[in-house]
């Protein structure tokens, strides 16, 4: 099922008042707010923008590469999980920002009413566990998880909240009778170790 133009539109109006809000808070740095097209060049080059910002910006090794494997872990899920628009085309949005001493990835993309019920639940049931069950789950998962149509078991959902430093965070809001904006927010620490 593909997303026509008024539902398309709903999502970039969504999107950019996202932005809208973010720019009033006053301790609130952004780096990059990127909403279109995520198709695999686009992707690649926006992966690549960003690393390189990393590594003039996040001080420490670790650091740098929590966050790229956080942003990277939220770009492969709005990339598997997003429905294309009437053009064809992978819309998302995605915005970094930073306060105080973390690096917040936010993540928007369009699902179906279904998909967005499931992934919600699915982060709810993951938010719920403690860290060491979390940890189990995750490797109970790995070994023994059944995949989806899409190739994967669920690990993107908690490979995200393992790795985010703050409470991960999920917006869903329908725009249309068919679809629904999904947003998570994740962050992580950029404080030198």
């Amino acid at each position: 099922m593909r997303i026509g133009s008024t539902d398309l539109n709903s999502f970039y109006r969504a999107a950019e008042a996202f932005l809208k809000d973010l720019r009033a808070v006053p301790v609130c740095e952004i780096w990059l707010h990127y909403v279109g097209n995520l198709a695999e060049p686009f992707a690649n080059a926006l992966t690549a923008r960003i690393e390189r910002m990393a590594d003039e910006r996040i001080p420490g090794k670790h650091a740098r590469k929590r966050f790229m494997s956080s942003f990277l872990e939220a770009l492969q899920n709005v990339r598997n999980h997003g429905r294309s628009g009437h053009d064809d085309k992978m819309h998302a949005a995605i915005t970094i920002f930073q306060e105080g001493g973390y690096l917040y990835i936010d993540v928007m993309n369009v699902v179906t009413n279904k998909q967005a019920d499931l992934v919600e639940k699915k982060y709810r049931e993951a938010k719920a566990l403690d860290r060491v069950a979390l940890k189990k789950h995750y490797m109970d998962v790995m070994t023994h998880g059944e995949l989806s149509l899409k190739g994967g078991a669920g690990l993107g959902i908690l490979s995200i909240i393992l790795k985010s430093d703050v409470p991960v965070e999920t917006l869903s809001k329908s725009i249309g009778t068919d679809f629904k904006f999904f947003s998570v927010r994740l962050g992580v620490s950029i404080a030198s170790a």
